[in-house]
């Protein structure tokens, strides 16, 4: 198969690998939206039955507070039946005048044994008193023709007239307009027939009306969140509702309770479909809204990602150009996406076989290279500035001579190691290499006044062990220039020299400021593959590599991390 061939093959899979992504992400978008859709509906039917529980506790309200008046009159009623006295003195007071009345109250109350006898007027106060949502209470003399109202609002307590009522029991509504004639909505009224009962002579016909005012707003307030309306009816006739439209409501709602109170009075909740749409009609609203959102904002997305895939596509066919090209470095890692994916495993395979091949060149031809190179810079290295140590050496006799003792000192370190440089052997003993180390760091011992601490050791017999000259020198120049903290003034470096088998080990151990984790691994691999390219650890990499040519593989540089705080490295090298 052809390059031009698998390029082709590469294009097709990439346009079945866009097809496949986009139906991907469709599947996805319409079951973020389903699931979106039943938990918004499933937040619609809580709401749904919220409003339907307000309006059956609503129901439940006014139905009790019906009740509750319905009791308070039967329990009137029957103290009047109970207590006799009250029931006659309620009997005369309809039947006399206001002076004939009072003088039969004294009369009955001076010939009363008990004292608890206060008359008509003093019931009908304490039940306003007892219960102030009492609007009036009315009596009505059959025989007589005489209306009695007892007021518990106004400035009028009581009124009697004369007017012949209907032969029947009247309707709230009749109660309020013929009798009260007041345009009130909020009144209910209870009638009992009080008859003597020891004669069953009709004594009077009574009146009970509440003013349910309070009770009704409230219930009108609470139940604009409900999911439908109350009614209130006293023979199909409509006491009170929450609707302005009661022969609409009669037609477009739908019952959902409804009970008979005595014998007149219905209470009723409908269902409201028309209210329940208009409270949440805005929550559509909202969904919709949702989930055109998450559409428009899913298709960036989408283009996104289908361009990411085409960028990894691209550099697959970038990669598989290079190595055709005999370019087997080429990465473009900045510009590379995760490689977690398949196309991260093509990646990485195509990089594998890339270093593979870039290894094995490496062996048969850049080794060749890359020593004759060494070998180059070796020869520059020897080209030496001789007149440098004649300078340095004229400058410390004139710094001796001006009495500047320090610099006099520097400037002889500096010497000194200038002239181990111009020295042509390549092979010093163990103890020459540590003398120059010394030299090099007592000048940034005086450069750094008193902040720089140094301390050398070497185990016994190992003095004259043959060293490559600069072996360990540069590790310390790697200390003095990257590892010095110069906020401390505690600076310390520690070089220990000791047998181990048949190996010298020698250890650098410094409380630097360390290095970072990544650019240690990053170092300890180009130690591992003994490079020598040029970087920010060139001294290590020199020695390493000078070591591992000189004394084989097993023999070369290691660094790592250390408990004071900064790195240890180790030079391995044979004694002999």
């Amino acid at each position: 198969m052809t390059f031009q061939q698998t390029l082709e093959k590469l294009n097709i899979f990439k346009i079945n690998a866009f097809r496949r992504i986009f139906q991907q992400y469709l599947f996805i978008i319409i079951g973020v939206v389903t699931i979106l859709f039943f938990v918004f509906h499933s937040y619609v039917l809580n709401i749904k039955q919220e409003k339907k529980n307000i309006l059956a506790n609503n129901y439940v309200t006014l139905k009790t507070e019906i009740i509750k008046e319905q009791n308070i009159v039967d329990t009137l009623t029957n103290e009047l039946f109970i207590q006799q006295p009250d029931l006659d003195d309620l009997n005369n007071f309809l039947k006399l005048n206001y002076t004939e009345y009072f003088e039969y109250k004294t009369d009955r109350y001076m010939n009363s044994e008990s004292s608890n006898y206060f008359g008509t007027l003093s019931f009908i106060k304490k039940i306003f008193y007892s219960y102030p949502n009492f609007s009036d209470i009315i009596l009505y003399d059959k025989k007589t023709e005489t209306l009695t109202i007892f007021s518990n609002k106004g400035s009028d307590f009581l009124t009697r007239y004369e007017k012949k009522l209907p032969d029947k029991i009247l309707t709230t509504k009749e109660i309020t307009s013929l009798v009260l004639q007041k345009n009130e909505d909020a009144l209910l009224s209870f009638h009992k027939t009080l008859n003597n009962p020891t004669t069953l002579d009709n004594v009077a016909d009574i009146y009970y009306v509440f003013d349910n005012q309070p009770i009704y707003d409230e219930l009108t307030k609470k139940n604009v969140d409900s999911a439908g309306e109350l009614f209130l009816t006293e023979e199909n006739h409509p006491l009170y509702h929450t609707l302005n439209d009661f022969q609409h409501a009669k037609t477009s709602l739908t019952e959902v309770q409804h009970e008979n109170l005595s014998s007149t009075y219905q209470v009723t909740s409908k269902y409201n479909a028309k209210k329940i749409w208009r409270s949440i009609i805005h929550l559509y609203f909202y969904f919709m809204l949702i989930a055109i959102l998450i559409i428009l904002v899913s298709f960036p997305v989408i283009v996104h990602h289908l361009r990411n895939l085409e960028g990894k596509i691209f550099l697959i066919s970038q990669k598989m150009t290079a190595i055709q090209q005999g370019n087997f470095s080429f990465t473009a890692k900045e510009n590379e996406p995760n490689r977690t994916d398949e196309f991260g495993l093509i990646q990485n395979g195509l990089d594998e076989m890339a270093n593979q091949l870039k290894r094995y060149i490496d062996d048969v031809y850049v080794s060749e290279i890359k020593q004759k190179n060494y070998q180059m810079k070796t020869l520059r290295s020897q080209i030496n500035p001789h007149f440098l140590y004649n300078t340095l050496e004229s400058i410390r006799m004139k710094a001796i001579i001006n009495g500047d003792d320090s610099v006099a000192e520097m400037l002889y370190n500096t010497s000194r190691l200038y002239k181990n440089m111009i020295k042509g052997k390549e092979l010093i003993s163990l103890s020459e290499e540590l003398s120059f180390c010394d030299s090099y760091l007592r000048l940034f011992e005086l450069r750094f006044e008193d902040t720089l601490f140094y301390d050398i050791s070497i185990e016994e017999g190992l003095e004259e062990a043959m060293i490559e000259k600069l072996s360990i020198q540069p590790l310390i120049e790697n200390y003095v220039v990257h590892g010095i903290d110069s906020t401390s003034d505690n600076n310390f470096i520690e070089i220990t020299c000791e047998q181990k088998n048949d190996d010298i080990l020698i250890s650098i151990k410094d409380n630097g400021k360390g290095i970072p984790k990544k650019q240690l691994v990053f170092i300890q691999q180009q130690l591992m593959n003994n490079a020598i390219e040029s970087s920010d650890s060139m001294g290590l990499l020199n020695v390493n590599y000078r070591i591992k040519e000189l004394f084989g593989e097993e023999y070369g540089v290691e660094i790592s991390r250390n408990d004071w705080g900064g790195v240890t490295v180790f030079l391995r090298i044979p004694k002999k």
